[in-house]
């Protein structure tokens, strides 16, 4: 999916390379995630009342910039500069806090997962997880391609393409 959304001539690696990078960095990113998130839900919930919590959780969502940012420039075959790769970071890291967010209400104030799926409810969530984490990483690489084709095509990010023919 994300050679499909950056549409350009990969680099050539070796195949252990190209076999090996992605499975390492998909564990540590997943763990790194998981930690990062963790830290966020534990300031949420016994540190929210003080200035030094907004503090930590402000170095958590910055943790998340980090991590997407360093995932937007290891992952891709095409080389992404460092303020594309940041922009990119940046929006999936608001994706997830608000995902995130969102999901620690559902599932504390709405959910019954717990109570349809009994012991594998972890199992549901997690994969739920897995699924939404996957779906923001291909958005903020969407967003890194749109910024690299606009710049190809001569056009600022916030201006919209001239009209023209359009040739077939």
């Amino acid at each position: 999916a994300m050679s499909a959304i950056f549409r350009r001539s990969a680099r050539p690696q070796p195949f252990w390379k190209a076999l090996l990078i992605p499975f390492v960095y998909v564990l540590f990113f997943v763990l790194l995630i998981a930690a990062l998130t963790v830290l966020g839900l534990l300031i949420d919930t016994y540190v929210r009342s003080d200035l030094t919590g907004y503090g930590f959780y402000f170095l958590a969502v910055m943790g998340h910039v980090a991590l997407f940012t360093a995932y937007y420039l290891t992952m891709p075959t095409t080389p992404v500069g460092f303020k594309r790769a940041l922009i990119g970071g940046t929006v999936a890291a608001i994706l997830w806090e608000g995902v995130r967010t969102s999901l620690t209400w559902y599932f504390a104030q709405v959910s019954v997962v717990g109570v349809v799926y009994g012991s594998l409810a972890t199992a549901i969530v997690v994969l739920l997880g897995m699924e939404i984490i996957a779906i923001i990483l291909l958005l903020g690489a969407q967003v890194i391609a749109e910024l690299i084709d606009s710049e190809t095509h001569g056009i600022a990010w916030h201006e919209e393409a001239p009209e023209g023919p359009q040739s077939a």
